[in-house]
């Protein structure tokens, strides 16, 4: 258990985890993280590659883990890469899995009140539960951008969430498709 954990700095990532690779595999499976703040980039818990090359190798499987009652703070210490994510950020990773996890009652002072994955290719989001997430811009639940590769949303729980701009979900691919199929979004 990862509880009550603060973190404050520029350009600091991960409230109470932070995971930085440069290839291979990371998982993370049955935690919990509960009333953590960053103020920083974002992601109580954060999962990044340090290779910005865009064909990088690190990839992720964020399984079974229950994320509630979470903070990202919106500040001038998020730095030129911006802001979010409340719960998970996941940055320059491919072919990510996020399944079964619980995220409720995260908020990011950015975008993505649960989720924030920037920079990813291939990410499936599936049989997860979204509640009560909220963000002050975009996605209540989830903000994702793929810079290439698809983006699944499936099967999912997406209830309950608010953001200051664009939905519950906010999903952007620019070189990919994104399929959602079998959610409930209310």
């Amino acid at each position: 258990t990862f509880q009550n954990n603060t973190v404050s700095g520029f350009d600091l990532v991960g409230g109470s985890l932070a995971i930085t690779t440069m290839s291979g595999m990371v998982t993370v499976n049955n935690n919990i993280f509960q009333g953590n703040t960053i103020d920083g980039v974002g992601g109580v818990v954060a999962i990044m590659s340090s290779n910005s090359n865009p064909n990088n190798d690190q990839s992720v499987v964020f399984t079974n883990n229950t994320l509630t009652n979470n903070t990202q703070v919106r500040s001038s210490n998020a730095g030129s890469f911006g802001d979010g994510g409340g719960g998970l950020l996941v940055k320059r990773s491919k072919d990510v899995l996020i399944e079964n996890n619980t995220f409720e009652n995260n908020v990011a002072g950015g975008d993505g009140g649960a989720l924030w994955a920037r920079d990813v290719q291939n990410i499936v989001i599936r049989g997860n539960a979204f509640d009560g997430n909220a963000s002050d811009a975009s996605g209540g639940a989830m903000y994702v951008y793929a810079s290439r590769g698809s983006i699944t949303l499936e099967d999912n729980q997406i209830t309950n969430n608010d953001s200051y701009q664009s939905g519950g979900a906010n999903l952007i691919s620019t070189e990919g498709d994104i399929y959602v199929k079998s959610n409930t979004i209310s």
